[in-house]
């Protein structure tokens, strides 16, 4: 199974195809499990189906699947704690896009807040532009009665 999953590794997405009808065909606990590594091959990942295959090996009660029963059971394990970890990267993803959603939101009420900001300090900056109107004196006594 070793060299199977390595040979495999190479394969484009076209010999993957094949490879995978070829490994539907023929029944057995050694087709299941080439069927669990193609499903679990980088290029076409699928956690479900690995996953299928690898029960049916583990429940299989005939010679061969009994002797892929260990292999079956750390791949089994192997899948979980992949699709543990997918689950809590896109909790995180999801996490990051809210943040970054924030972040804009902040962005564009920081960009408000400094065109007011700078509207007041315009008008501040005209009001004392503005000469001051001259107030009346005290000594001035022709104001009106």
């Amino acid at each position: 199974m070793l060299g199977y999953h390595q040979r495999i590794q190479s394969l484009n997405t076209a010999e993957l195809a094949r490879e995978r009808r070829a490994a539907a065909e023929a029944p057995g606990a050694t087709r299941q499990m080439q069927q669990a590594l193609l499903a679990l091959h980088p290029r076409s990942v699928n956690l479900a189906r690995a996953r299928s295959h690898l029960d049916a090996i583990v429940s299989g009660d005939d010679i061969e699947a009994r002797k892929l029963q260990p292999l079956a059971r750390v791949m089994l394990e192997h899948v979980s704690e992949r699709a543990r970890l997918e689950a809590v990267n896109d909790r995180f993803a999801l996490l990051l896009e809210q943040a970054n959603q924030k972040m804009a939101d902040t962005q564009a009420l920081a960009a408000t807040l400094q065109q007011k900001l700078d509207a007041l300090a315009e008008i501040e900056r005209h009001l004392s532009e503005r000469p001051a109107a001259p107030l009346p004196s005290t000594n001035d006594r022709s104001g009106p009665r």
